[in-house]
């Protein structure tokens, strides 16, 4: 430690009966006598300690002039020492959370190539002091890094990328959210978090992603994309009415989409599976969404989905409209065509259990006559469950 420390110790000591203002100027005058820039540095980390608004007029100052002395010049421990001063100066800024330094913070993220943990800090900083004029060339800075890594700086791009995210999840500016979605799925390695907190910053920026995340299904060609979209929807703080209408979106999306492929089939069909699985949960009662779960249910059934085709029909009783419940009616009296015809398989029967429990979710009257129809079909104990959920609907 150089032997100038305990000096400013002794020379800062009367300090801690001062007013803050007062502290500021005896604190000034202290880190303007510093002879070298480890000597500023730890002053700076004193000051910094104190957490006191009134040396903000300071911190701006010391930063303004260690950036016109150029950081990046000098020799290795001249280098060394201005970018530990600068990186204690930004993040006193950010513990203040003020934005009179909000250009200078953001001199040093774009103009301080080499040195990615102190362009990461200074992100971060401007994160903090909600300087939210930096917003748009922030996300614009993350949404190019996500599109791929430079092989030959991608540690660089994953410690800046760490720090614009937190910054812009600090920022809580929508302008953020989308390329902080694209960071939490995209190409960074584990070792480095950035798809981690990009997750869970998620969170933060807006607490109704859903016409960012309705977007992102239905314009991004990457089906992974649309079903990653789909979860954080899910994951968010939307609400249930909300979480429908991109729920419906994807499986608009996941009908529409013809997979050329067993690997994109797959995904389009657990986009499918999950957006239905949000519509029973949140509990849809959209009449004009029916005509969707018709064509679900033709794409599920071609596609041999077991599972898909019979979430189809648990979310038409969930829909419960007289539209959802006139399709089950339909599907109903195929069912009973085949069984007079002694061709029901034993998948219709599940198909035909499902039906049965989707009416009694429905609670409508425009059920009975199929039932009726269909109690003296079947085996007497489907024929025992027709009865006793005719017995439930109203008169």
């Amino acid at each position: 430690m150089n032997r100038f420390f305990p000096i400013l110790l002794l020379t800062a000591l009367p300090t801690l009966f001062l007013q803050a203002d007062e502290k500021s100027v005896v604190w000034e005058r202290i880190y303007d006598k510093a002879l070298n820039d480890q000597m500023r540095y730890e002053v700076m980390v004193n000051i910094r300690s104190l957490r006191e608004p009134a040396f903000v007029p300071l911190l701006v100052n010391a930063l303004t002039d260690v950036i016109s002395r150029r950081i990046e010049l000098g020799n290795t421990n001249e280098v060394d020492a201005k970018v530990r001063l600068a990186t204690q100066i930004i993040d006193a800024l950010g513990d203040l959370k003020d934005s009179s330094g909000a250009d200078l913070l953001f001199q040093v993220y774009k103009e301080i190539k080499t040195f990615p943990l102190l362009r990461s800090d200074a992100a971060m900083a401007l994160g903090k002091a909600r300087a939210s004029d930096y917003a748009i060339d922030l996300a614009k800075a993350l949404d190019s890094t996500n599109l791929q890594p430079d092989r030959d700086n991608a540690k660089a791009q994953e410690i800046v990328a760490f720090g614009l995210v937190q910054a812009l999840a600090m920022m809580k500016d929508p302008v953020g959210f989308e390329p902080t979605f694209f960071a939490s799925i995209g190409w960074y390695s584990p070792a480095r978090k950035v798809k981690e907190i990009a997750k869970t910053m998620l969170k933060l920026i807006v607490d109704d992603p859903t016409e960012s995340l309705v977007k992102i299904i239905k314009t991004q060609n990457n089906n992974l994309y649309k079903l990653r979209a789909l979860e954080a929807e899910d994951d968010s703080k939307a609400s249930p009415a909300q979480k429908s209408v991109a729920a419906m979106a994807a499986l608009q999306e996941g009908v529409r989409l013809i997979a050329n492929n067993i690997v994109e089939s797959t995904r389009l069909s657990d986009l499918r599976k999950k957006a239905l699985d949000m519509l029973i949960e949140y509990q849809d009662h959209t009449p004009e969404y029916v005509a969707t779960y018709k064509d679900s249910y033709h794409t599920a059934v071609l596609a041999k989905d077991n599972s898909e085709t019979l979430k189809t029909l648990q979310v038409l009783g969930v829909n419960g409209t007289p539209q959802a419940v006139a399709l089950l009616t339909d599907k109903m009296q195929d069912f009973n065509r085949r069984e007079d015809s002694k061709l029901t398989s034993v998948f219709d029967i599940q198909q035909i259990r499902t039906i049965l429990q989707a009416f009694k979710l429905a609670n409508s009257n425009a059920a009975r006559p199929v039932l009726l129809e269909a109690s003296f079909l079947y085996t007497p104990a489907v024929q025992r469950d027709i009865r006793s959920v005719m017995e439930g609907l109203p008169q």
